[in-house]
């Protein structure tokens, strides 16, 4: 099955959209807001089941022509957030030489290889790595065989291009996941404020429990916008329209697209030498991401479940499987 085609004698190369090859050449610029996407081009996109929405006229990324090319979101008509992902899926070809051309294919174009992975993928989406070496074109033939999965990542213009070899029942596949990370990350910092929707919120009035630091959204910029009061609180919210989830205390944000989210967990600690605390941490489905701690309460002896008395309403505010670890005493 021929997925995509080089697009070899094509000088007007750029990193900032992608153009659908309709009779017109629709240029689409990846910060684009889903809303005016949908209200500009509803007529190319067909709701495949199971797959997402696809773009019915191939498009044309770089100087790579994809022919099957869906877009991985949760589709809103009204949310002025970009698209977070597109993906394609190559299958019935030779998935080694397929995954080393389009290395090559995006090296050639700029594209700068981040991270490489061999090893298995367990159900958590960690990867354990099996070599430590940089993954360059001409060694991708090397990955073996009994190998579930072989992974790289690169940097091209503000999108991180996963690209994946993976068995799947007996076949073969090659899975090509562009990830528009410059233009959420900037929607989020620079103009959420301004559109976030209230869906469900739980606040947590507990002065033992902290929030993450290091967050770089300004958390006076949404206290006009929740309209609470955050004294030795946290708040969590969901917003539908743009698929996101906020946490909020009375110095910082962090707000993750639901898309890039795999799942929640909770462990709680209860050990003297270690000390007495229960953690909420994120996991990414972007798989070169490390788990991220989010919020933390400081217990004491016995003391450590504040989050497993929660797991209810946690799991109905964040739509995401929340996995609890256990303890560690």
């Amino acid at each position: 099955m021929n997925t995509f085609s080089i697009l070899s004698e094509e000088n007007n190369i750029s990193d900032k959209g992608f153009e659908i090859q309709s009779p017109n050449k629709d240029f689409v610029h990846w910060d684009m807001a889903q809303k005016d996407f949908y209200s500009k081009y509803q007529d190319l996109l067909k709701n495949v089941e199971a797959k997402g929405m696809k773009i019915q006229f191939p498009v044309r990324i770089g100087k790579l022509v994809f022919h099957d090319l869906f877009i991985s979101d949760n589709f809103s008509r009204n949310s002025y957030k970009p698209f977070s992902s597109f993906y394609t899926q190559c299958s019935g070809m030779d998935s080694k030489a397929v995954l080393a051309d389009l290395i090559r294919l995006f090296e050639s174009q700029g594209g700068i290889a981040k991270d490489s992975y061999y090893g298995k993928e367990t159900n958590d989406f960690v990867v354990r790595p099996i070599h430590t070496k940089s993954l360059t074109t001409p060694s991708i033939i090397y990955a073996e065989e009994e190998l579930d999965m072989v992974k790289i990542v690169l940097q091209w213009g503000g999108l991180e291009i996963v690209l994946s070899r993976e068995t799947d029942q007996g076949k073969d596949l090659v899975n090509v996941v562009f990830w528009n990370s410059k233009s959420i990350s900037d929607f989020f910092r620079k103009h959420y404020a301004e559109h976030l929707q209230l869906a469900q919120h739980i606040i947590l009035n507990e002065k033992r429990l902290s929030l993450a630091s290091g967050a770089y959204f300004d958390a006076d910029a949404y206290f006009h916008k929740i309209e609470f009061e955050l004294n030795n609180s946290v708040m969590i919210w969901r917003d539908n329209v743009n698929a996101c989830i906020g946490f909020i205390d009375q110095n910082q944000v962090h707000i993750f697209d639901l898309n890039e989210i795999s799942f929640f967990s909770i462990t709680n600690i209860d050990d003297g030498r270690i000390g007495f605390y229960s953690e909420l941490k994120v996991h990414f489905s972007i798989k070169n991401r490390e788990p991220m701690c989010l919020l933390s309460y400081s217990g004491s002896p016995g003391k450590v479940h504040f989050f497993d008395d929660k797991m209810g309403i946690l799991k109905n505010i964040a739509k995401k499987e929340i996995i609890h670890k256990g303890y560690l005493t």
